[in-house]
Protein backbone atom coordinates (compact mmCIF):
# COMPACT_ATOMS: atom_id res chain seq x y z
CA UNK A 1 0.00 0.00 0.00
CA UNK A 2 1.13 3.23 -1.09
CA UNK A 3 -0.57 6.27 0.91
CA UNK A 4 1.01 9.26 1.21
CA UNK A 5 0.89 9.68 5.11
CA UNK A 6 -0.72 12.69 5.29
CA UNK A 7 -3.14 11.81 3.69
CA UNK A 8 -4.08 8.91 6.72
CA UNK A 9 -6.73 9.55 8.71
CA UNK A 10 -6.21 8.78 12.75
CA UNK A 11 -9.60 6.01 13.62
CA UNK A 12 -9.98 4.77 16.94
CA UNK A 13 -11.03 1.29 15.77
CA UNK A 14 -12.53 0.33 19.41
CA UNK A 15 -16.11 1.45 18.33
CA UNK A 16 -16.35 -0.76 15.30
CA UNK A 17 -17.24 -4.34 14.89
CA UNK A 18 -14.52 -7.26 15.52
CA UNK A 19 -13.40 -7.44 11.57
CA UNK A 20 -12.71 -3.48 12.16
CA UNK A 21 -10.86 -3.69 15.28
CA UNK A 22 -9.00 -6.84 14.08
CA UNK A 23 -8.06 -5.84 10.92
CA UNK A 24 -7.04 -2.56 11.16
CA UNK A 25 -7.78 -1.30 7.85
CA UNK A 26 -6.27 2.57 6.75
CA UNK A 27 -8.46 5.50 5.93
CA UNK A 28 -7.91 8.09 3.90
CA UNK A 29 -8.32 11.08 1.72
CA UNK A 30 -9.15 10.71 -1.61
CA UNK A 31 -10.13 13.73 -3.26
CA UNK A 32 -13.45 14.81 -2.16
CA UNK A 33 -14.38 10.98 -0.96
CA UNK A 34 -12.50 9.19 1.98
CA UNK A 35 -11.18 5.51 1.26
CA UNK A 36 -10.82 2.57 3.68
CA UNK A 37 -8.55 -0.55 2.59
CA UNK A 38 -6.83 -3.16 3.99
CA UNK A 39 -4.14 -5.16 1.85
CA UNK A 40 -1.91 -4.45 -1.12
CA UNK A 41 -4.65 -2.87 -2.92
CA UNK A 42 -8.30 -1.98 -3.79
CA UNK A 43 -8.80 -4.62 -6.09
CA UNK A 44 -6.82 -7.36 -4.09
CA UNK A 45 -7.50 -6.52 -0.45
CA UNK A 46 -10.98 -5.00 0.68
CA UNK A 47 -11.88 -2.08 -0.15
CA UNK A 48 -14.79 0.64 1.02
CA UNK A 49 -15.31 4.20 0.29
CA UNK A 50 -17.45 7.20 1.42
CA UNK A 51 -18.21 10.50 2.14
CA UNK A 52 -16.98 10.26 5.61
CA UNK A 53 -14.02 8.46 7.23
CA UNK A 54 -17.21 6.40 9.02
CA UNK A 55 -19.38 5.86 5.78
CA UNK A 56 -16.13 4.41 3.88
CA UNK A 57 -15.24 2.12 7.51
CA UNK A 58 -19.41 0.77 6.65
CA UNK A 59 -18.38 0.06 2.79
CA UNK A 60 -15.40 -1.20 3.91
CA UNK A 61 -17.58 -3.38 6.32
CA UNK A 62 -19.81 -4.62 3.25
CA UNK A 63 -17.03 -5.47 1.29
CA UNK A 64 -15.19 -7.83 3.91
CA UNK A 65 -18.53 -9.44 4.71
CA UNK A 66 -19.13 -10.16 1.22
CA UNK A 67 -15.88 -11.18 0.49
CA UNK A 68 -15.96 -13.87 3.65
CA UNK A 69 -19.69 -14.80 3.26
CA UNK A 70 -19.83 -18.73 4.44
CA UNK A 71 -16.58 -18.57 5.77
Amino acid sequence: MDISPELIVSIDYEGYFEPVRSAKPVVYKDGEAYCCQSGPNPLEGIFGAGATPGEAIEDWLKAWAKKNKGT
